[in-house]
């Protein structure tokens, strides 16, 4: 992969994350929204939380985006 195509990639990152976690906060929020829409009245709102099975909810960029940094800057150090 060239650094251009990488830097292309980090850019279509920026616009649209991806990745499993990605995954993981996109199932979450349907399953929020599907169970407020189903509660009872008096039945306290769920939150994004209360589906991540234990997942910590972090900024993709925090994931990803620092390992694409570190390839970027190693492709840019050592292309000939």
């Amino acid at each position: 992969m060239s650094a251009r195509e990488l830097d292309d990639w980090l850019m279509y990152y920026e616009i649209e994350p991806f990745g499993p976690h990605v995954s993981d906060v996109r199932a979450a929020t349907i399953s929020t929204l599907l169970a407020n829409a189903n509660r009872g009245e008096k039945t306290r709102a769920f939150k994004l939380k209360d589906f991540m099975l234990g997942k910590q909810i972090t900024p993709v960029r925090n994931d990803l985006g620092r390992e694409f940094d570190s390839l970027a800057l190693f492709i840019k150090e050592n292309a000939s």
